[in-house]
């Protein structure tokens, strides 16, 4: 269910609640981040390819790592992406054959692995990223 307040009654109730205040504060946070990180790739990056490198780069640092490298579970569709980073889906689509030609990129079914991030990081000509294979060190 869903239901509206007056702004001045939210207000009142951070001030009273200061446990609602930081949740809050720190949600506000985040989405200003993930939005001057989207923002950055639209703004700063000047190819579809990079765009999409700089996107997948993204997603590995919060997936699945493998033995064979970042496992990502995607469950957008070419066009969702495309929407994402400002461009088509035929370009995505176009950007996603070239990766997987280069190595940069194997997809099965929803599932995407990067191998060599470094690498991916180096296409989108943003300096290098760990590879997700190695350890930390």
């Amino acid at each position: 269910m869903i239901s509206s307040l007056p702004r001045q009654s939210f207000l009142d109730f951070l001030l009273r609640s200061p446990i609602a205040c930081q949740n809050v504060s720190r949600q506000l946070g985040l989405e200003s981040r993930r939005t001057t990180e989207q923002l950055r790739t639209l703004g700063l990056t000047s190819s579809a390819s990079a765009k999409l490198a700089k996107l997948l780069l993204d997603w590995c640092a919060e997936s699945t790592r493998t033995l064979r490298g970042a496992q990502i579970q995607c469950s957008f569709t070419y066009g969702e992406i495309g929407e994402l980073i400002g461009t088509t889906r035929e370009t995505i689509s176009r950007c996603m054959n070239d990766f997987k030609r280069q190595g940069l990129l194997a997809q099965r079914g929803t599932a995407l692995l990067i191998s060599n991030c470094a690498a991916l990081a180096a296409y989108a000509g943003i300096g290098s990223t760990a590879d997700p294979g190695e350890p930390a060190a």
